[in-house]
């Protein structure tokens, strides 16, 4: 015996095991290296098998969860709280290990060496190199966390009126913890070089700022709202034609599902801006002038609503919402059912302020 020579990866493909009963070798002293390689090679395997399918049944669950948001329009409060027991059991379900076998050996070993060289100051012994970070699972895992607190913002801006006072409150929090998990994304993904979990994660934080976006409409009625969602729709715009031309530089890559929903959003940014820009006091004036607004179908409390991307539309008779139907300005669903209104429509503010000041003149 003179050195200790490297490993021998081909070793790795397999466990060695007993030519006889054919059983993993284990504890033989000559070939522990190896064998002991063998073994954390095969369990990190298993560890990266078991992330896999856990990574897919978690995406699954976050899409029923979504899925359940978007249906539910004008939910009891009994079905309100179940689908907020659903989030919190997302929550749970997340992986609390992700530090493959690998690292935690790496971990014990280190721990090891700083134990014994504190013992034994005379004998240091020099530290092993950095351990690559799991760096695939951790970004998983972040990715994960963003996409629930996402589902917290389309919750908290569509039922807003179910959540009282802090609602507002709620929603900028459930915004900066989804951005802060998808920029941890980013970060680790880009240390790691793994580019294109970074390139879905900065993806990810578009669609977040597009849920921000429509949220405000809800939750934000100060005279700041217009800035701010015009500076988002600005930046999305950019960073959506940033990304189209670097996939187009790209030669010879089919258009992806995410290509298309780009080019989609894009197309729908004008709409989104004219939403932003309203319509003045004197125009709701004229409006309500040419319809006759003392008339007593038109006068009522709540005749006026305004669609989830801030379109103002009209109910005639007793205001009462009965049918569902399409904004036609942005397609967004508005109306009702039952006399009740949807979760995500709203009574137009702005136009009750205007008609109540015209009819006192």
């Amino acid at each position: 015996w003179v050195r200790t020579l490297p490993f021998d990866l081909s070793f790795s493909k397999s466990r060695p095991t007993c030519p006889t009963c054919r059983a993993p070798i284990s504890n033989v002293r000559r070939y522990g290296r190896i064998i002991n390689k063998t073994t954390v090679d095969f369990v990190n395997q298993k560890f990266v098998i078991s992330q896999e399918n856990e990574w897919r049944a978690n995406q699954k669950r976050i899409q029923a969860v979504a899925e359940l948001v978007e249906q539910s329009e004008t939910p009891e409060e009994k079905e309100f709280r179940n689908i907020l027991r659903q989030v919190k059991k997302l929550q749970d379900n997340l992986p609390n290990n992700v530090r493959s076998p690998s690292r935690q050996l790496y971990e014990a070993y280190v721990a090891a060496v700083e134990r014994h060289n504190r013992m034994k100051p005379q004998q240091i012994l020099p530290l092993p190199p950095p351990h690559r970070i799991d760096t695939k699972q951790l970004c998983r895992k972040w990715l994960l966390q963003g996409e629930i607190h996402q589902i917290r913002l389309k919750i908290c801006s569509k039922f807003s009126n179910l959540l009282g006072d802090q609602n507002s409150v709620e929603c900028k929090k459930s915004y900066d913890s989804a951005a802060k998990a998808f920029n941890e994304a980013i970060a680790v993904a880009s240390e790691g070089q793994l580019f294109r979990t970074a390139s879905e994660a900065d993806y990810s934080l578009i669609k977040l700022d597009l849920v921000w976006f429509h949220a405000l409409f809800q939750i934000d009625r100060s005279e700041k709202r217009p800035h701010i969602q015009k500076s988002i729709l600005q930046d999305v715009e950019k960073r959506i034609k940033a990304r189209l031309q670097e996939q187009g530089q790209q030669q010879g890559q089919q258009q992806t599902a995410e290509h298309e929903e780009m080019k989609m959003i894009l197309e729908k940014l004008p709409d989104w801006f004219k939403a932003i820009e309203g319509i003045s006091d004197t125009e709701i004036s004229m409006i309500l002038s040419a319809i006759g607004f003392t008339d007593a179908g038109f006068t009522g409390q709540g005749h006026w609503y305004n669609c989830p991307n801030g379109h103002p539309y009209l109910i005639a008779e007793c205001g009462g919402a009965i049918m569902e139907s399409s904004c036609p300005e942005c397609g967004a669903t508005i109306g009702g059912s039952s006399h009740q209104l949807r979760a995500d429509n709203r009574v137009s503010e702005q136009i009750a302020r205007v008609r109540d000041r015209v009819a006192q003149q």
